[in-house]
């Protein structure tokens, strides 16, 4: 900073936050090392001046014209006021013309500032933010934004034209009492037009302007006069460091080049316009075009339309770039092309689409949620299920993973992607092969039905085949996903059949086949409350009832589920029949007898089966019961007890 002072520079802005003090300052690399060492570090022949080394950076920003960068973040966030131990870093250098408030500027719900002794050394604090388009292509930059009530931030760029104007403030003009937006942004008497937002379309240029490493500031190989009043942008171009961002003329621009780019557009005053009156002309054109098209496709044949949408396009493509080339303006054809185009396809194909309405919206609703075999069954079917609404008989499953927000909080978003995708394919396979109707995910959750949309004579049986055939999956998937992940999945499993009302749902324009009543409601109650117990999958006494001896299940409790006051028993679902091992059969034996036993207040007797039981294997609902018997024996429940667990949780 020193020598572009001497080699005559006017203002110098850093594109980066000092935001952190210098760590191989001596007075921090003190501290690090008796923290590190545990014993006092003494640092000798050094003056107090090198001590600390964000001081002589603060004392060298003194010499002129300087702007030091902030980051401005929670754009979306409700505003809030600056921190009182930033009071200090805020330079009020705005008016505002026709202001009633300030809706239309970008808001900031929060700020990472540069260090204070920085802060109050520097001319100016300036934000650093640029804002891609959907595209992820900067057109434009904002030039301001508001930080609460009471604060108003300047970009780099800005700031630096200010300073180097020697302009004490900034005016912000709006547009009929702010109820338009922004108008334009004044220095002095010169005018910076933007949109309503307070955004600068930004002229891009085909070279890059000149640029100087600091290896070189630093040993004296600039040229002579180079620096010589000159607003100095201080920045980096190396792609690891991230600030590296794409533009209509070039795909890997340094970001410091955009904020140069502005200074350069409002220095020269060659600015590209966006007339807020462009936004009706171009939808008068749309709305125009499109209805000729429409009865030209209506009364014409197919290629005369088609020809004239051609022509149609090529004109405004035409007319846009000479606007832009001649007039600085810019129009953006994409729309008005791209609803022309959808008009055209729309019209021709709307026999085609009412002759495949059914058939679409079967596939469309259910492609990824059943199994191939089962769509061409409702394709040729549409008859044999209700898509507004009906009551049918259903078999309804959740399953969850255990811990998943502890997993998803230590893993990068596309290792958590790849795991999520790794765990949710064979599960969804499952449930399909088994003529399941996948309804939703949710995150890690999946909910699935068995009976609807199409008729399964077996539902409840097809669930718990694949329930068991899901934990048998991931078995196989657990170790290798620890290896990978770091995480062992864990996923619990409710089930439950009854009536449900089964059909679309949702708004008149957005709506999914779904079931809906209070037999889903318990089996998503089922699913959560496996938890306690320790088990992996819970099905209430309808579904017991319903797979009869064909699988071997355990009767956990006389469960008063979250939300309900009547006792239903509930089941764990353990194997297919004749598959349980001799020990875990004991286990559930000895379990079913305590189980009884404490019904009746036996507590004792309970309590020695259990021990028994948990003699033989791990066994967490007998341990689970064992504590709540305990706790029975020291308070017990009232006379009115018929044996029921309430649970007071989802």
């Amino acid at each position: 900073v020193s020598n572009l002072w001497k080699n005559g520079a006017a203002v110098v802005v850093f594109d980066v936050i000092f935001i952190e003090p210098d760590r191989m300052s001596p007075s921090e690399l003190s501290n690090h090392w008796k923290n590190e060492l545990g014993a006092d570090v003494t640092l000798s022949g050094l003056s107090s001046k090198h001590w600390n080394f964000d001081a002589i950076f603060a004392e060298a920003l003194l010499g002129g014209f300087s702007v030091l960068g902030c980051f401005l973040n929670g754009v979306n966030e409700p505003i809030q006021t600056l921190p009182a131990s930033d009071e200090s870093f805020y330079r009020g250098c705005f008016y505002e013309k026709g202001f009633t408030e300030r809706r239309w500027l970008p808001q900031a719900g929060s700020a990472l500032q540069p260090l204070p002794e920085l802060a109050l050394s520097a001319s100016g604090i300036a934000f650093i933010n640029t804002v891609a388009d959907h595209d992820n292509i900067i057109r434009s930059t904002p030039l301001v934004y508001a930080y609460g009530p009471g604060r108003i931030y300047p970009s780099l760029s800005l700031e630096a034209v200010r300073l180097y104007a020697g302009a004490k403030k900034v005016g912000i003009i709006y547009d009929n009492l702010a109820a338009d937006g922004v108008r334009h942004i004044k220095i002095f008497d010169g005018v910076i037009p933007t949109d309503a937002h307070g955004r600068l379309a930004i002229n891009y240029r085909s070279t890059s302007f000149p640029c100087f490493s600091v290896s070189d500031v630093l040993h004296g190989n600039v040229p002579v006069d180079a620096l010589r009043d000159k607003i100095l942008f201080v920045g980096t171009s190396a792609a690891g460091l991230q600030d590296i961002r794409s533009t209509p003329l070039n795909k890997a621009l340094p970001g410091v080049e955009i904020h140069s780019t502005a200074v350069d557009n409002m220095l020269s005053g060659d600015f590209l316009t966006e007339p807020h009156w462009m936004f009706f002309a171009t939808l008068f054109s749309i709305l125009l075009g499109g209805l000729v098209l429409t009865l030209l496709v209506v009364f014409t044949p197919a290629i005369v339309s088609f020809l004239v949408m051609i022509l149609a396009d090529a004109a405004v493509i035409g007319a846009s770039w000479w606007l832009l080339s001649t007039q600085n303006m810019i129009v953006l054809p994409a729309e008005t092309i791209a609803v022309w185009g959808v008009v055209f396809a729309g019209v021709i194909a709307v026999k085609y689409w009412q002759e495949e309405t059914g058939r679409k919206q079967v596939r469309g609703m259910f492609g990824t949620m059943v199994s191939s075999d089962v769509l061409k069954y409702l394709e040729q079917n549409p008859g044999s299920f209700s898509l507004s609404g009906a009551r049918a008989e259903a078999t309804m499953f959740f399953s969850d993973v255990a811990g998943f927000t502890t997993i998803s909080e230590s893993l990068e978003p596309s290792q958590l992607g790849e795991l999520l995708n790794r765990y949710l394919s064979p599960m969804t396979e499952i449930i399909m092969a088994r003529g399941g109707y996948v309804d939703k995910y949710e995150g890690d959750a999946i909910m699935a039905e068995w009976g609807v949309p199409f008729p399964v004579e077996d539902h409840a049986v097809q669930a718990c085949h694949a329930a068991l055939e899901q934990t048998e999956k991931l078995e196989e998937l657990r170790s290798k996903l620890k290896e990978e992940y770091g995480h062992e999945l864990t996923v619990r499993m409710g089930i439950n059949t009854g009536t449900v009302t089964a059909g679309n749902m949702g708004s008149i324009n957005r709506f999914q086949y779904t079931v809906m009543g209070d037999a889903v409601n318990q089996a998503a109650r089922y699913e959560s409350g496996s938890k306690p117990y320790g088990v992996q999958i819970m099905i209430g006494e309808t579904t017991r009832n319903a797979i009869g001896d064909l699988f071997e299940v355990r009767l956990l409790d006389i469960l008063v589920v979250k939300g309900k006051t009547q006792p239903v028993k509930v089941y764990e679902l353990l194997a297919r029949a004749g598959e349980l091992g001799a020990d875990k059969a004991n286990v559930v034996a000895l379990y079913c007898e305590a189980l009884a036993l404490h019904w009746t207040r036996k507590f004792d007797e309970a309590t020695a089966m259990l021990d028994q039981a948990l003699e033989i294997m791990e066994d967490s609902p007998s341990s689970m019961l064992r504590k709540r018997i305990l706790n029975y024996i020291k308070k017990p429940p009232p006379e009115e007890w018929g044996g029921e667990f309430v649970n007071t949780t989802k």
